[in-house]
């Protein structure tokens, strides 16, 4: 099934197929959202979360006591496209705020839009370029790189692993990897014994899990933009007989990692959100917020249904926008006093951890809720010591 068929089979409406007319008691939610691609699986779990976001929003208030409503455009996975989609979202469907653009490059690509039409971004990207420096409109929503990896090295230095290698891509969110990477294992003591490269459009890695394979690391860093490059490296390092273990990303705490490469499970670890965990403790400060959450995914979607770390990301924003907004009525129409909210918001909590922005600083820790989880006969879960 494509992202375009479920998307129609859910409901959400796709931003060809709206109306032109827009109703004054709406709240309008644009999102660039890739529907082709090696990251629609992502976009799909996005939407998934958002769904249930948009009716536990709409069921309880709005957004300013306006009905809430999402305008998706397909950005195909092309940062040019991204670009028009941007710019059609803003001038022709006339949204409130924006959510995008489900990757690094592409989210890179609509920055200058944005900054022009002065509108508020979640930006759905794991690389901090993305808000850093600080750009006056936009706002990180996903728990990135900087949250993932000293969540990361700490598991590893608690198993005793100081020689860590690296192997990622060499786009956008690949470089920002290395660099972040680099800066948080010299503070931490960890060696970063190698960094290596491959293309998002790469099929084999064979001569660069070699190399790694002959400099013999205590962890692998395989942080990957998608499944699909994840499977790749970890299908690599099982193949050339490595039982190294291997440090995945938030992206990859999916279920069908362990079905696409079995053999590479019980040597696998990832950062995962705490809304995962299937241990998740009543103490825990987040519980509050997940179980909400789940409790309306599941009497949505059934009592057996598992969502993920990238169901989350665009639902925690949503119901973030909702929560900054309550104070503000129908003022939150305006783009400049939504920024503003926003901006001040300090510890509300999420899903993914607790959000507060300033004037200077628009990345949000999401550290709080970052942890290291296992796949364990079907469910995530805390590793064993």
């Amino acid at each position: 099934m494509t992202v375009r068929r479920w998307l129609q089979l859910v409901g959400v409406a796709l931003c060809l197929a709206l109306p032109a007319r827009a109703q004054e008691s709406e709240f309008k939610i644009g999102w660039i959202l890739p529907q082709v691609g090696p990251v629609a699986e992502t976009a799909k779990a996005y939407v998934d979360g958002g769904e249930v976001a948009m009716a536990m929003i709409n069921d309880s208030g709005g957004i300013g006591g306006m009905k809430a409503r999402l305008i998706i455009c397909d950005s195909q996975n092309l940062e040019q496209q991204a670009v028009l989609c941007a710019k059609k979202l803003i001038n022709d469907d006339k949204v409130n705020l924006l959510l995008g653009a489900n990757g690094t490059p592409q989210t890179v690509a609509i920055l200058p839009t944005v900054e022009a039409a002065q509108i508020p971004l979640f930006a759905l990207a794991g690389g901090k370029v993305a808000w850093e420096p600080v750009k006056k409109w936009v706002f990180k929503s996903i728990a990135a790189n900087d949250d993932q990896i000293p969540a990361e090295l700490d598991y590893a230095l608690a198993r005793g692993w100081k020689r860590a290698a690296l192997i990622r891509d060499n786009s956008v969110f690949g470089t920002d990897t290395s660099k972040t990477m680099q800066a948080i294992a010299q503070q931490k003591g960890v060696q970063i014994i190698a960094d290596e490269v491959y293309a998002p459009t790469d099929n084999d890695v064979t001569a660069q899990v070699t190399r790694l394979r002959t400099l013999n690391p205590d962890i692998i860093l395989n942080i990957a933009q998608n499944l699909t490059a994840a499977v790749m490296v970890s299908k690599k390092v099982v193949q050339l007989g490595m039982a190294t273990p291997i440090m995945l990303g938030t992206n990859n705490v999916v279920d069908s990692y362990a079905t696409l490469v079995p053999a590479a499970v019980g040597q696998s670890y990832f950062a995962g959100s705490k809304l995962v965990l299937a241990d998740l403790p009543q103490s825990d400060k987040l519980y509050p917020t997940i179980h909400a959450f789940l409790t309306r995914y599941h009497a949505m979607r059934g009592p057996d249904a598992k969502p993920t770390a990238n169901t989350i990301p665009t639902a925690d924003a949503l119901l973030f926008v909702q929560q900054v907004a309550k104070p503000m009525g129908d003022k939150v129409l305006d783009k400049a006093a939504l920024r503003d909210a926003i901006e001040a918001a300090k510890g509300v909590a999420g899903l993914q951890g607790f959000w507060t922005e300033s004037p200077t600083d628009h990345g949000t820790s999401f550290a709080d809720g970052v942890v290291v989880v296992q796949y364990d006969h079907g469910e995530w879960k805390t590793p064993k010591p």
